[in-house]
């Protein structure tokens, strides 16, 4: 389909990616579906905001770190687990900071514009009720219904629109009917509980330029600093400082890309004392010093 054919509100979400390679689109009544393909890309971030209700799939056979932020509730870091879904609402902001970058992948997005949502509810009766954003859903039923979509997209059947339009019903009722079920977190056996982990990640980056002390970390947990200290990096891979050090650097990257700060200024604000201090640690996790790097995404 060709790309002044879809509608503008839902363009723009494809229009926030890089290394794009191949797109393919189709428009069901008020519904679009949209595959973009990515080629390799390195550090990079992506934000939507959507303007109409979206669910976005994503897949790669790379798994490479990633960290999303919904709005402003706090940063969860993790693996991407091969395939991702996620639904933002209409208004909503979501972040996705890609670390390292990937060797390619591919993004679904299904955008359900209002009229479509209003048919869909009259048609079946359903009440109107506000849907809500939902990050790293890891229910299997909406990855297979968005993998369903993908394949239509590609080789569509007969019966597409009626198809398609059973997909995306079966998605809202599963997105309404889990909305207010708690947030799902694995636990790593030995490691912390997810409750104690979120606790600890909104403590350390509420307080990203503060030095915490272990014995203020493990006060969030109810733990001694010894059992804290082993889950932490049971759960997170990474000892407390360092963790909280790669979240200082994240940030300074950020600001370097968003932001006309000095070095100076920024390696302040991310909680580095002295300027060297910043200079060390940022080359030593990036490859390359705060000011080269800064250069470099402004090519």
């Amino acid at each position: 389909m060709n790309e002044s054919s879809i509608p503008d509100q839902v363009n723009v979400l494809a229009r926030a990616h890089i290394g794009i390679i191949a797109q393919r689109s189709a428009v069901w009544d008020g519904m679009v579906c949209d595959l973009i393909v990515k080629g390799p890309t390195g550090d990079h971030e992506v934000t939507v905001n959507p303007a109409v209700d979206t669910f976005f799939l994503t897949r790669s056979n790379d798994p490479h770190p990633i960290v999303k932020r919904l709005n402003r509730e706090p940063s969860r870091s993790l693996t991407h687990p091969g395939a991702l879904v996620n639904f933002v609402a209409a208004g909503d902001r979501l972040l996705t900071q890609v670390r390292r970058g990937n060797s390619g992948m591919d993004r679904l997005a299904l955008s359900i514009l209002p009229q479509a949502l209003v048919k869909l509810r009259d048609a079946h009766d359903i009440p109107s009720t506000e849907l809500r954003s939902a990050v790293m859903i890891d229910r299997p039923l909406p990855r297979k219904i968005m993998r369903l979509l993908a394949e239509e997209l590609s080789v569509p059947g007969i019966y597409s629109q009626l198809y398609a339009e059973t997909l995306a019903l079966a998605l809202l009722i599963d997105l309404v009917r889990h909305r207010d079920a708690p947030r799902h977190v694995a636990s790593v056996k030995g490691g912390l509980a997810a409750w104690q982990l979120r606790r600890v990640e909104e403590k350390l980056h509420d307080c990203l330029a503060e030095d915490l002390s272990l014995a203020e970390l493990a006060a969030v947990t109810d733990l001694s600093k010894s059992h804290f200290a082993r889950a932490f990096r049971r759960s997170t891979g990474l000892p407390p400082h360092q963790y909280q050090l790669n979240a200082r650097v994240e940030r300074a990257k950020h600001l370097l890309r968003r932001s006309d700060l000095t070095l100076t200024q920024i390696g302040t604000d991310c909680g580095f004392k002295e300027q060297s201090q910043f200079i060390r640690a940022f080359r030593r996790l990036v490859g390359a010093s705060p000011g080269t790097w800064r250069r470099t995404q402004k090519l």
